[in-house]
């Protein structure tokens, strides 16, 4: 089985609603907008997440709102409401992909392919907005 990864239209990545909370960083790969990322703590720069690699890879920080180059400034969302500027199913989880720098449905098809370290990124609240609220798990499937 394979898991159901989200299609992103760059355009349409957006904060939704005021106290969304947002950060500046560094990027220490070229990333794309609504690319979840961890922190490397060796680098002290954001790159892509990866829950089919490591636990490190998969606990993600946040999801970027502007895309750029390595060793570039940009914002990423860190928690709130956000537009990942891809439909998604009201009242469904969305977590770290095992594909580099891309987020899935949390789904039954997820878990049924092995070694994936779950970190759940957030809730769809809508078609278009996601809660963010970020929590690694720490497992695997």
């Amino acid at each position: 089985m394979a898991i159901t990864n989200l299609t992103i239209t760059d355009a349409d990545v957006a904060v939704e609603v005021t106290g969304t909370q947002i950060a500046s960083v560094t990027w220490g790969a070229t990333v794309d907008e609504a690319v979840p990322v961890y922190y490397n703590s060796v680098t002290k720069k954001y790159l892509p997440t990866n829950a089919g690699t490591s636990q490190t890879l998969a606990r993600a920080r946040g999801i970027c709102l502007t895309g750029g180059a390595a060793d570039t400034v940009g914002l990423m969302v860190v928690r709130g409401e956000m537009d990942v500027g891809a439909p998604l199913v009201v009242g469904q989880l969305y977590c770290v992909s095992n594909t580099t720098g891309l987020i899935s449905l949390y789904d039954d098809e997820f878990m049924a392919v092995s070694g994936i370290w779950i970190t759940v990124l957030g809730v769809a609240i809508t078609t278009s907005s996601l809660d963010l609220q970020i929590r690694p798990f720490g497992a695997t499937t």
